[in-house]
């Protein structure tokens, strides 16, 4: 794991004290966050505000790593960009993303802040990064 993923993940295992959980548990454990604003149909929007854990910066860092991962979380990993993809082709990943994020908000700046946090450049592969033009568009 590279230094800079080992520093973000440290600093989620402070803010949360979860001192007690493996590297591992811990990965599991924040991959199980996106339930907060992503999973709940229901949810009212307010609820769908969760700052604590930057789960598209968390799954680009681990997918930098993955090869350094045990195979139970790349598998982890890999169902959760899965379960992303149906989110966005229902056309919902990114207007509920937007619903965690305030109204200055701009995927530039946050792909630069992503891009500090990890230490590289985000490809267009982690397309939860680059919305299209019509994703940009839809209202959150």
């Amino acid at each position: 794991m590279d230094a800079k993923m080992e520093a973000l993940l440290e600093e989620y295992q402070d803010n949360f004290y979860l001192e007690e959980l493996s590297q591992e548990e811990l990965i599991c454990e924040l991959l199980s966050y996106d339930m907060f604003w992503l999973s709940s149909e229901d949810s009212p929007d307010y609820l769908r505000i969760d700052e604590d854990v930057d789960m598209p910066v968390l799954v680009s860092g681990l997918l930098f790593n993955r090869n350094e991962l045990p195979a139970r979380l790349r598998g982890y990993l890999d169902l959760t960009v899965k379960n992303w993809e149906e989110y966005r082709r229902r056309s919902v990943f990114f207007e509920r993303f937007l619903m965690t994020r305030g109204g200055n908000f701009s995927w530039d700046a946050y792909r630069k802040e992503a891009e500090e946090a990890v230490g590289r450049a985000i490809p267009k592969s982690h397309w939860w990064f680059w919305p299209t033009p019509e994703e940009q568009c839809r209202k959150a």
